[in-house]
């Protein structure tokens, strides 16, 4: 790289969450890299990059941009990170939640990974199953 002095840079905010909720796109399994088959598609990728190269040009800062290849790794493992976190203040708990509370709340916060990943791409399916099981139990 070449600011390996200590300089700032200025990084993207995520592509997938921007060209779906900011540009209204659809992304089949929430991945980009289908865009880059079409110029429409490489089009939003720039207009995606676009600001944050600005941005950085009026800081003088460098530009860390990620490939829209997040989803692409069809045939390697993949590892999902769903953010599961307790109801209220976890430092300073009211009460404990029991099992079955525990449960409804925490498939809230599961249930959107199970989305993300229950698609027909078979690197994906073992991880909606792995979902699919733990909100059925």
């Amino acid at each position: 790289m070449p600011r390996l002095d200590g300089g700032l840079f200025v990084t993207d905010g995520g592509i997938e969450t921007t060209l779906t909720s900011h540009e209204g796109l659809v992304l089949p399994c929430f991945a980009a890299f289908p865009l880059l088959d079409s110029e429409a598609g490489v089009d939003a990728l720039r207009r995606y990059s676009g600001p944050y190269a600005v941005l950085a040009g009026e800081l003088g800062a460098g530009l860390v941009l990620e490939s829209p290849t997040w989803r692409a790794a069809g045939a390697g493992p993949v590892a999902i990170s769903a953010c599961i976190g307790p109801q209220g203040d976890a430092y300073r708990p009211e009460r404990l939640l029991g099992a079955d509370e525990a449960r409804a709340h925490h498939s809230r916060q599961i249930s959107p990974a199970y989305s993300m990943v229950n698609c027909a791409r078979p690197a994906h399916r073992h991880v909606g199953e792995l979902c699919r099981a733990w909100l059925a139990a």
